[in-house]
C-alpha cells in the first residue's frame, strides 16, 4: 500500500517516518491537492503545534479514503475533531517507527486508530 505524507514544512523524512514507512512519499498540502485522493493507500496529514484540525481536513474529500493525522500535539479534542472530519486515526507526529507501522496496519485493514 501506497503512503503519502503531507507536510509543508518538512524537505525529507523525519527519521521516524522513513524507518516506519520507507516508501513514503512527502509532499507539501499544494501537491496534495492535486492527488486523485482515490488511490490505495494512506494519507498522513502533519498538524503542526497549534494549528486547528481544519488545516488539513481540506485536504482529503469526504469519500471512503485512509487519512491519519500526525500531530506534534495531540489531544482528545483534535482526535475527536479529526475522527468527525473522516480521519481513519491519530498518532503522535514523533511515533516510534514500530508505532507508525501498527498504525498503518490497523488503518489498512478498515480499522481506526486513536
Amino acid at each position: 500500500m501506497q503512503h503519502w505524507i503531507i507536510d509543508d514544512q518538512a524537505r525529507e523524512l523525519i527519521d521516524n517516518w522513513r524507518l516506519g514507512l520507507p516508501d513514503a512519499k512527502l509532499l507539501s498540502r499544494t501537491e496534495a491537492r492535486k492527488l486523485p485522493f482515490d488511490q490505495s493507500g494512506i494519507y498522513w496529514c502533519r498538524l503542526r503545534s497549534g494549528e486547528p484540525v481544519r488545516a488539513v481536513s481540506a485536504l482529503w474529500p469526504d469519500t471512503a479514503v485512509h487519512v491519519v493525522i500526525l500531530a506534534d500535539e495531540p489531544s482528545d479534542a483534535m482526535t475527536i475533531e479529526a475522527m468527525t472530519a473522516g480521519a481513519s486515526g491519530c498518532c503522535n507526529a514523533h511515533a516510534a517507527p514500530e508505532v507508525l507501522q501498527h498504525v498503518a496496519a490497523v488503518v489498512e485493514n478498515g480499522g481506526l486508530w486513536v
